[in-house]
């Protein structure tokens, strides 16, 4: 099925006299299987959004529901369905081991010992973590990146049908953003739904199927890489980069060169070498 936001608006109330509108009158449908990707400068809601997917936060206004039925009727079961996985969530490890780490979730379901040890040896596996090699370690022994699988693996062993992600690379050197974004696109490829939130349009182009841009608590467009990344305008009025292949494919149709725009540097190596091959004419 989906999950399904209607008419959402939440109201945070900063002081008696304020009220501040995080989301204002969101409609948006998040279907089985698909990875969406929501974009937006700081302070445009996607956070807050997000937190609304498993009952985290609850709607001032509208509803949100999973198969049908309003998440807020039943908000412990539906934190089980919708994981989520905050921004920097290593901060957020606190036992003595990784295994133990791992198993807090499915402790907190009242599986059996076996039951838990199964799910922290498959979570852990998904996220490419041996579990011979550091389930006895302390999470804080490990790197960055690795701290970060943990975290992912903590949520996945609760085995959550959809996953949201808030700035899941933010932080990463090089090595750990590219172990973390093929474990995401691998559980992608295994049926998972997967929403995340990113800064990195060069994460964005990567992984999602869909784009929704939030501006001021609204979603202003949606639509697939190809569709928002083409409106460079658009995304430069709002304050947005765009992948380091839509900004160079960009300036070089600015320069008359005869190519389209790319939003993968992949689609743009292909682009200039067939341009070349061509004697400085594409299509052939």
């Amino acid at each position: 099925m989906a999950i399904e936001l209607k008419n959402v608006t939440h109201v945070y109330q900063a002081r008696v006299e304020m009220n501040i509108v995080a989301l204002n009158n969101i409609d948006l449908t998040i279907e089985d299987g698909e990875l969406l990707a929501l974009i937006g400068h700081t302070g445009s809601g996607k956070s807050t959004l997000a937190q609304h997917l498993n009952g985290l936060l609850k709607p001032t206004s509208g509803k949100v529901l999973i198969d049908g039925e309003d998440i807020n009727e039943n908000r412990s079961k539906y934190r089980f369905e919708v994981g989520l996985v905050f921004q920097y969530p290593e901060y957020q490890l606190f036992e003595e081991t990784v295994k133990k780490d791992i198993a807090f979730g499915p402790k907190n379901m009242g599986l059996t010992e076996d039951e838990i040890n199964q799910r922290v040896k498959s979570a852990m596996e998904l996220v490419g973590l041996n579990y011979e090699e550091i389930g006895e370690k302390s999470p804080f022994e490990l790197s960055g990146g690795q701290m970060r699988r943990v975290a992912l693996a903590g949520v996945l062993a609760m085995q959550p049908r959809y996953l949201v992600l808030d700035e899941p690379t933010a932080g990463l050197d090089p090595k750990g953003r590219y172990y973390l974004l093929n474990d995401i696109k691998r559980l992608h490829e295994q049926g998972t739904t997967i929403v995340i939130i990113s800064h990195s349009m060069d994460d964005v182009a990567w992984l999602a199927e869909r784009i929704a841009v939030m501006e001021r608590g609204r979603i202003v467009k949606t639509g697939s890489p190809k569709d928002i990344f083409s409106q460079y305008s658009f995304l430069s009025d709002m304050g947005l980069d765009v992948p380091q292949a839509s900004e160079l494919s960009y300036k070089l149709i600015e320069k008359g060169v005869p190519i389209k725009n790319c939003f993968k540097l992949e689609e743009l190596a292909d682009e200039l070498q067939n341009l070349l091959k061509n004697g400085g004419k594409t299509g052939a």
